[in-house]
């Protein structure tokens, strides 16, 4: 059973009566929404907006992030810690602005406090872009640029809040050992391209575009070509230009999109060693394989498996499945797209 607890104290002894079972959703930066129900018209001192929250199986935390401003209805949620870095700017102890990240990072936890992640280990000590003017990019838009350039993922960890970026898991941790199970996840031609097209400025601050891609790839599905703003790296050369859209490149992959996600149930989907999954261990940015699922997505790749990171996972607990969705997931249904829509808004 998983338990919520605001600040360090279980929510259960706050004197607010017991809560529903828990729901908790990840996404590609870790946490990202959590809600539950509890006796509606209590309150406490403790359990205000931007609190911190964190959801615990046992003696494990397994999300963490800050509470929305509750009303009195009994509905409370939370959302990621991620989302922290929303407001963000990067700046140095000086208040001057900076892309670089450490220095960002450890200004904003230890100088003016405005987060409560860790840095445990060195992410770049070197500025990623160089402007003539101060820029109003966030903490979040220098962590993504730098994260697509290098083809990694950045993501805030449950266990000690720490900011980690790194590539997306090339082996399963999961497998799903009946290709029945759950949806199927047909390939979705409209979340796909071949090529990337970036358009930069250039040392005399001129758009220049270079375009990086896949010919193996353009052969076989047909070329489709996606336009990227690179302004946000500042005046740069085609090489720097071009070295950003292989690492986007790189991280997407010329392959198709799914245009369905997964429902899977206990026993539906185990370790590699064909031992069940304990449901709320399966978290976004793992990789589950579907056995006897022929991968049409690559170019030329026709293997009897198919391979997908999950973008995110939603669960409840006490329920007996989870839902998720894979990297490069296109919605089909109405309440899917619309939530991305509001999501990206």
């Amino acid at each position: 059973m998983l338990s919520v607890r605001i600040g360090s104290r279980d929510i259960r002894d706050l004197g607010m009566g017991g809560h529903s079972p828990v729901t908790v959703k990840y996404g590609r930066h870790g946490s990202e929404e959590a809600s539950w129900q509890m006796e509606p018209n209590r309150s406490h001192p403790l359990v205000v907006g931007n609190a911190s929250v964190s959801v615990w199986c046992g003696g494990f935390r397994i999300w963490v992030g800050t509470l929305v401003e509750p009303a009195g209805d009994g509905n409370f949620s939370a959302r990621g810690l991620w989302r922290q870095g929303e407001r963000v700017y990067p700046m140095d102890a000086a208040g001057n602005i900076v892309t670089i990240i450490d220095t960002a990072v450890i200004a904003s936890v230890n100088t003016r406090q405005e987060l409560t992640w860790g840095l445990p280990f060195s992410i770049s000590g070197t500025p990623w872009a160089d402007f003539g003017t101060p820029s109003e990019m966030t903490l979040i838009e220098l962590l993504d640029g730098y994260a697509a350039e290098n083809g990694l993922n950045w993501y805030i960890s449950a266990h000690d809040r720490g900011l980690y970026m790194e590539a997306l898991p090339s082996t399963p941790q999961w497998v799903v050992p009946n290709a029945v199970v759950g949806r199927g996840l047909t390939p979705a031609e409209d979340e796909f391209y071949t090529h990337l097209a970036g358009r930069y400025l250039d040392g005399s601050g001129n758009y220049q575009t270079e375009i990086v891609g896949s010919a193996e790839a353009a052969t076989v599905f047909g070329r489709r070509t996606k336009l990227v703003d690179l302004t946000d790296i500042g005046n740069t050369t085609n090489t720097r230009a071009a070295s950003v859209l292989q690492g986007m490149l790189l991280k997407s992959g010329a392959r198709m999109g799914w245009g369905e996600g997964l429902e899977l149930a206990h026993g539906q989907i185990t370790t590699p060693g064909g031992r069940a999954a304990t449901l709320n261990q399966i978290q976004s940015l793992q990789m589950v394989r579907l056995c006897g699922t022929v991968d049409m997505s690559r170019p030329r790749l026709l293997r009897s498996n198919t391979d997908v990171v999950l973008e995110t996972v939603t669960y409840t607990d006490q329920s007996e499945k989870i839902t998720a969705t894979p990297f490069g997931y296109a919605p089909r249904s109405f309440e899917d797209a619309w939530n991305e829509a509001l999501a990206t808004a």
